[in-house]
């Protein structure tokens, strides 16, 4: 071959490779610009394109793809309940939650189910089977907030999430949709606090590491059990952000929920932000939207909801708020440092966050709530993971009352008795914080800030407070009988509390097989009783007075099969996970209803028709 033959293959060959590395880079740019852009699609495009990173590239051996590109990219996994596809999960009508979710199928899942729940206060079993991943969620925002941009923001923020035996599902959902649904841009970092958890956190640590490498989400651990107000204090001494955003460990930050926040922290170093809270049910996880409200105090210093006094035009808008819930806000870094931080001698929580509010108000700051910052929040019945051997809440309230309520306080002694002998310490520090801060009275708090709050004897209440109404929870979805299976037998009780639920010979006329499936899921009995089918019992359901309430008594078909006119499929007890079945017959011709692991057994099967 002669020498000009080598040179033009050389040159060829350095051509192919000078192009293959270019269309290399180009897919490079392209992958990280797609992971990266990820925030602004929709659900489904995130969960596809997820799912084609994952497969393509995340243990590909592509040297121009860094691993931390990709941290992000964890699978949503909505699989099936067990291996046997007739317990697959199906979803409900909005896509953002497995409709039968709760089911237990086992009596592994059923220990679990009740041993996670009484130890974390909600349905863990629910939470695992989601997982710990950001799940679609309604946008529940106005459409006016959906319409606003934000562009001038240049500060970031250090989201603070503390934490004490959580339950890791829930945690790491919290964290995932905080990254998920957050521009990296106003993302400074994510830092968990673990406060003295036990076992499971280097489980949860090495999650971490691997999922999110670089860097953006940290874990920093307390050598005790602080508390809250500790725990916190603790996150914002390591934080470097701008503005701190704490947020409970079993939250679910919705789309565009951080800006709002920083635009209003921006434009005012010391407003103080509240996101709306979102509920999240305890029993079956799904997300609802969650009216817009403020938040006040009665005289035992109890935070509560409350109805804004007058309905702004523009829903879009912030308004101002007398206190703070406590769980979810935003506070410039530097201004909660001037603010006085907490006060740091208060344990656990309980109080922290009204003494914060008063504290705001009454020393030249304000706090807003922003209708447009939608956060999701597990809202437990009960309070776990207490810690014992003190009173933590009142000791709390005792000190906010002495420091901040000047002759006020004598009210808040009058509604809480125990306080007056209790210890709370020593509060000289926190005085003295006052007198440095110039703060105003509280009599001024009371005039401008919180006008509508009743003074005992001298001015009348102008509260509405927020209470769910019972309309649309007792409005009836169906009415009828409920026959089991193809037999003919329908469930029948007795009119009386603590009465059992039988099945006996279906009978158009007789009104104890009138039931009535409302809108909230309550099975009630008759057209006008005030008694439900409540599954805490034990293995019989009775029927007890309607609460009204997410637990026991609330119920669902599955699959709800069937016409306008009628319901079909098994019926469980959403907070149980168990499903209703028939016992009975042979001999005694008896049949009672019990509470049993869900199947497919037609004695599982019911069918509701209207009247």
């Amino acid at each position: 071959m002669s020498k000009s033959m080598r040179d033009m293959g050389r040159s060829t060959r350095r051509e192919v490779a000078l192009c293959l590395a270019l269309l290399l880079g180009v897919a490079s740019v392209t992958i990280y610009l797609n992971v990266f852009s990820v925030h602004g699609q929709s659900s489904t495009a995130k969960l596809h394109l997820k799912s084609r990173l994952s497969a393509d590239f995340r243990d590909a051996d592509l040297p121009s793809v860094s691993r931390e590109n990709t941290v992000v990219l964890i699978s949503n996994d909505f699989g099936p309940v067990r291996g046997d596809s007739n317990h697959s999960i199906s979803y409900g009508r909005d896509k953002s939650m497995p409709f039968n979710s709760g089911e237990v199928f086992s009596h592994e899942e059923l220990q679990h189910h009740k041993s996670e729940t009484a130890k974390h206060a909600y349905n863990v079993l629910i939470s695992d089977r989601i997982g710990s991943v950001a799940r679609p969620v309604p946008d529940t925002r106005h459409e006016l907030c959906q319409k606003k941009t934000y562009s001038n923001i240049s500060i970031t923020a250090s989201v603070i999430i503390c934490f004490h035996k959580e339950a890791y599902s829930a945690l790491l959902r919290t964290v995932a949709s905080v990254v998920e649904r957050t521009p990296p841009q106003l993302l400074q970092e994510v830092i968990l606090v673990n406060d003295f958890s036990g076992d499971g956190v280097a489980e949860v640590s090495e999650y971490l590491n691997q999922n999110y490498p670089y860097g953006k989400v940290s874990m920093v651990h307390t050598g005790a059990r602080l508390g809250l107000v500790g725990a916190r204090l603790m996150g914002a001494k390591h934080a470097a952000g701008d503005v701190l955003i704490f947020l409970d460990s079993h939250c679910e930050p919705n789309v565009g929920w951080i800006e709002p926040l920083l635009d209003l922290v921006q434009k005012d170093r010391k407003t103080v932000v509240c996101p709306i809270v979102d509920i999240i049910s305890s029993d079956t996880l799904v997300y609802k939207s969650s009216p817009v409200l403020r938040g006040g105090f009665n005289w035992g210093l109890h935070f509560a909801w409350e109805a804004l006094p007058k309905q702004p035009e523009d829903v879009s808008l912030p308004f101002l708020s007398p206190t703070m819930p406590g769980g979810l806000f935003a506070i410039n870094r530097l201004y909660f440092q001037e603010i006085g931080s907490y006060d740091e001698d208060m344990k656990e929580w309980g109080g922290e966050n009204l003494e914060l509010s008063f504290r705001l108000w009454m020393c030249g700051g304000r706090l807003l709530m922003a209708p447009c910052s939608r956060v999701g929040h597990i809202f437990r019945r009960r309070r776990p993971n207490a810690i014992a051997g003190a009173d933590n809440p009142t000791i709390n309230a005792a000190r906010l009352a002495e420091v901040w309520m000047d002759d006020f306080k004598t009210y808040f002694f009058k509604q809480r008795p125990a306080a007056v002998a209790i210890n709370f310490g020593d509060v000289s520090a926190r005085r003295k914080l006052r007198d440095g801060l110039k703060c105003r009275s509280f009599q001024w708090y009371l005039d401008q800030v919180y006008p509508e709050m009743e003074i005992p004897g001298k001015r009348p209440s102008k509260i509405t407070y927020h209470r769910p109404s019972d309309n649309d929870r007792k409005s009836d979805f169906k009415a009828g009988m409920i026959k089991v299976a193809d037999l003919d037998l329908c469930l029948h009780s007795d009119e009386s509390k603590g009465a059992a639920i039988t099945a006996r010979k279906c009978d158009g006329n007789s009104r104890s097989q009138i039931w009535r499936y409302t809108a909230w899921g309550e099975l009630r009995l008759g057209m006008d009783s005030r008694l439900c089918v409540d599954s805490s019992a034990g293995e019989n359901p009775r029927l007890l007075k309607c609460t009204v309430e997410e637990g026991p008594q609330k119920w669902r078909f599955y699959p709800a099969n069937g016409e306008k006119t009628e319901l079909t499929g098994r019926l469980y007890s959403i907070s149980e996970g168990l499903c209703l079945q028939l016992r009975g017959g042979g001999q005694s011709d008896k049949y009672e209803l019990i509470m049993q692991l869900c199947g497919s057994p037609s004695v599982q099967t019911f069918t509701m028709k209207s009247l």
